[in-house]
């Protein structure tokens, strides 16, 4: 498959082997819309040309290592149809800057967004009834949590503090303001509390 630019997986394919299109220097373009489909370990991982992907709207789960390790991906949509995002979904994804989980996301697993280090505003647009795994950002230094006052995220937020800013009422959040650190046993430690609080990773 070196020569392969663009892969599209249908909605009635039921099974992708594991790395299967793994490590493809030339795949730039993928179009996901499988809504059933039992999916092996790091089908598309580490394909580094990779820059176009499209969820389709019907799609419910996505699959964990999904795209993990493809650096030239910048923007990723997420469908209102999914409900689950699978460990290390988007790990390694350094050039992605914002992410929006939309409301349907009750289950994020962990280590999803890690490692992406340019990674900034991730906007969660629900408030309840969601399942975040561990170390969902972890080494992803920049990463915001931009969620609804007094929501799931926010109170997450607060408590391995993280990073984050309030979603006001027509859905716009400010910007995030810097915040002065200090360097502690390899801990970001706050001097100073605002809109935002300082994220702290580790795994």
């Amino acid at each position: 498959c070196i020569i392969l630019k663009g892969v599209t997986i249908g909605e009635n394919v039921v099974c992708l082997d594991e790395y299967a299109f793994c490590n493809n220097s030339n795949l730039k373009e993928l179009n996901f819309n499988a809504i059933n489909c039992t999916f092996a370990n790091s089908v598309f991982s580490s394909c580094s040309s990779l820059t176009d992907v499209n969820i389709g709207d019907g799609v419910e789960k996505i699959p964990e290592y999904f795209i993990s390790d493809c650096e030239s991906v910048t923007n990723v949509d997420i469908p209102e149809s999914v409900t689950s995002i699978g460990n290390n979904a988007f790990s390694g994804c350094s050039s992605i800057t914002e992410l929006t989980i939309p409301e349907s996301v009750s289950d994020i697993e962990q280590c999803a967004f890690s490692n992406c280090e340019n990674l900034e505003n991730v906007v969660f647009l629900g408030k309840d009834g969601i399942y975040i795994g561990d170390n969902i950002f972890d080494y992803s230094p920049k990463a915001t949590i931009c969620c609804k006052e007094n929501s799931y995220m926010h109170s997450y937020a607060d408590i391995n503090v993280i990073r984050y800013c309030i979603i006001n009422s027509v859905g716009v959040f400010p910007a995030p303001l810097p915040i002065p650190f200090t360097v502690a046993s390899s801990k970001l430690t706050p001097l100073l509390t605002a809109s935002i609080v300082l994220a702290n990773a580790s795994c």
